[in-house]
Parts: C-alpha cells; structure tokens; sequence
C-alpha cells in the first residue's frame, strides 16, 4: 500500500517539477497559468467528474453517500477551529497573515492531489464515490475558506460553489438517480471521457508552473507551525473523528486520503482576493506539498 501510494505521489511531484520547469523555460507566463487554469477547471474537470459518475457510480451507493458531503464540511470546520486557537495575533504578524494562517488550517488540497491517488489505489468506483464527497469541499472552501478571511460576500460564494464542476457532479449524480446513465449517448460519453483524461495532468502542471520560482520563506518559526498543523494535528483530529463514526468503509478511507492533504494552492488566489497575505498562503503551499511526499505515503500506510 505504502509503495502504491509513494509511486502516485512521486508521479504528481514530476508533473509538478516539469511544470515548474515550463515555466523556467518560458513556455508558461502568468497570465496562461490564469487562463489555462480556467479552462482545465470550468471545461476539463467536469467531463472527468461527469464521465467517471456516471460510468461507475452504483445508485444504490448514493443510500450510503449522502453524508460524504457534510463529513468533508465538518472536517473544514475542526481545520477552522483549532487555526481560530493556534493563529498568531501579535507582533510583527498582521491580521491579513493571521486571517490567512487561520484560513490555511481549515483549507486543504481536497481535489487534485486525492484524485490521482485514490484512481491509483481504488479505481473508477471509488474515484465516484469522491466526486461525491467533493461537493462538501467545494462548498465548505467557497462558504468557510472565504469567511475566515473576513468576508461575507454570500452572492460571489454562491456563484463560485455553482461552477461547472459542481454542476457536472449533481448533473450525474441526477442521471444514475434516474437510472438515465445507461441511456447517455455514445458520443456524450467518449467526449466526456476525452475531457477527463487531460484534467489531472493540465492542472498539476499548471500548479507546478505556479510554484516557480520558490517563494521566499519570511517567517520560519510560523511555517514550521502550520507545517505541523496541516499535515499532523488537524488530520490526526480528524481520522480520530473518522474512526469514531459508523460510516462506510469506503467512505472512511476517501475521507483518511483528504484529511491528510497539505494546502492547497487555491488558497494563494483566495488569500489575494480577500485581503489575506498570498505570499505566506504560497509558502505554505509549497512546503506542506513537498513535505507531504513523506506524510501522506506513511500515514496511509498505517492507516489502511
């Protein structure tokens, strides 16, 4: 299990570095990380969660998923409390760095990474059933992530939780309901298969190319901090938590895989749209990925 898992992590990490060294080269600006992130969100992500759904999605699962949602809510909530108790609040941190430290303690990498591991260890039925999982995530990370920066714009939430991907899940999670997703015509299916196979290998090189060059490390004593936080603590509260409930076995180890992610590079755009300190939100980000190869592989290992 261990070795599986080290092999899909390795495998993102060299998509990252040849994505970082795209944009060393020059074949990646600023502006196409923006772009190309756009179109791999809103266009390649969905024909990924649409296709996988549908074609491995049991509707009798969906009596034991309902809750998946509210577990990956809950999850962000405990990240949020024990960043509201662990933030600094005094000198020389401002509040921005302080909102963002908070905000980087509930927020992790709930999409990408998992993806690529969870394929890896379980396959197309399993992959289903985090796409299902994942609707809690994108609205706990567009409600909660947004308000521990101090904003309460509900209306920009609202649209950002009915993205395509979003729309992509309930459409198919709607279809198997139904018993219409073996009636999807044939053409619907290829294309959506077709959109899926590029998503993970765009976005993780475009995450790679957004990590060059590395960020300067300013505050040493408070990275080690969240460093522990994210990939220890919070996910160990978390697991502890995940054990004590009768949930599904499946549904466990989807939810074991998320907790132990590290933060997500999403949270750099958040922290510089809502008055955070996007240079600590990068930092973090870094780090906790690049320590994540050794936490994720040994945690998984004990764990399943």
């Amino acid at each position: 299990m261990t070795s599986v898992v080290t092999l899909a992590i390795l495998e993102i990490f060299t998509l990252f570095a040849l994505g970082a060294l795209a944009r060393r080269l020059g074949y990646l600006q600023d502006a196409d990380l923006s772009r190309w992130s756009r179109l791999g969100v809103d266009f390649l992500l969905p024909g990924l969660a649409f296709h996988t759904i549908t074609q491995n999605l049991d509707p009798v699962r969906l009596r034991a998923m309902w809750i998946a949602p509210l577990i990956a809510v809950g999850m962000f909530g405990v990240g949020a409390l024990v960043g509201e108790f662990t933030r600094p609040r005094h000198a020389p941190y401002s509040d921005p760095f302080s909102r963002t430290f908070r905000h980087l303690c509930a927020m992790n990498n709930y999409s990408y990474l998992p993806i690529v591991i969870i394929q890896r260890l379980w396959g197309g039925p399993a992959l289903a059933d985090f796409f299902i999982f994942n609707l809690g995530s994108e609205i706990g990370f567009w409600t909660l992530g947004v308000a521990l920066f101090g904003q309460r714009n509900h209306r920009a939430a609202l649209r950002q939780i009915l993205s395509p991907n979003v729309i992509a899940i309930l459409l198919a999670v709607t279809l198997c309901l139904l018993g219409w997703h073996v009636r999807i015509p044939r053409l619907v299916t290829d294309v959506s298969a077709w959109l899926g196979a590029g998503a993970i290998p765009l976005l993780v090189l475009l995450v790679g190319g957004s990590m060059y060059p590395p960020p300067r490390l300013r505050h040493k004593a408070a990275l080690a901090r969240i460093a522990v936080l994210r990939l220890a603590l919070i996910p160990a509260i978390n697991i502890a938590i995940l054990h004590a409930l009768p949930l599904e076995p499946g549904l466990r180890r989807i939810a074991f895989v998320v907790a132990l992610m590290p933060s997500a590079v999403m949270s750099v755009i958040l922290a510089r749209q809502y008055d955070g300190d996007p240079e600590f939100a990068a930092e973090t980000a870094v780090v906790t990925t690049v320590l994540s190869i050794l936490t994720v592989p040994l945690a998984l290992g004990w764990l399943l």
